[in-house]
């Protein structure tokens, strides 16, 4: 959930970024686009393609760039979240394990399982407060 309206809010500045350089760019029309030499109208819209082709490849790389680190910070996110929720599993395990050898009720608190946020499953079947060990 978190990373899809990071990856949204990126879009939508990606967007916002694009049409702000498109509002400023409009004011360049005397900008030089050779030196020297005869200039028709065909061969000036072919040399500004040719100057606007590798700025726009450059924002593209910059944007898919951008998006890529938003989606890997989320990522390694998640992982940080899921390794410690598997951590408070492991420790709330141990201490239903410690109340049930020593014959005491199980808190309220530890009865249900941490899930695991990376993972997505199903806690592992058999190990309930009602499971007794031997």
């Amino acid at each position: 959930d978190i990373s899809l309206s990071q990856l949204q809010q990126l879009d939508l500045q990606a967007l916002q970024q694009q049409v702000k350089e498109q509002k400023k760019g409009r004011g360049r029309s005397r900008a030089r686009l050779q030196v020297g030499g005869e200039l028709n109208a065909d061969r000036a819209h072919e040399l500004r393609a040719a100057k606007a082709e590798p700025t726009a490849q450059k924002a593209q790389a910059k944007e898919a760039r951008v998006a890529q680190q938003a989606a890997n910070q989320a990522r390694k996110q998640l992982a940080g979240v899921a390794v410690e929720a598997r951590k408070q599993e492991r420790l709330r395990k141990k201490r239903v394990k410690a109340h049930i050898r020593a014959g005491n009720p199980i808190p309220p608190e530890d009865w249900d399982p941490i899930l695991d946020p990376e993972a997505g499953s199903k806690p592992e079947p058999g190990f309930e407060p009602g499971f007794e060990f031997e």
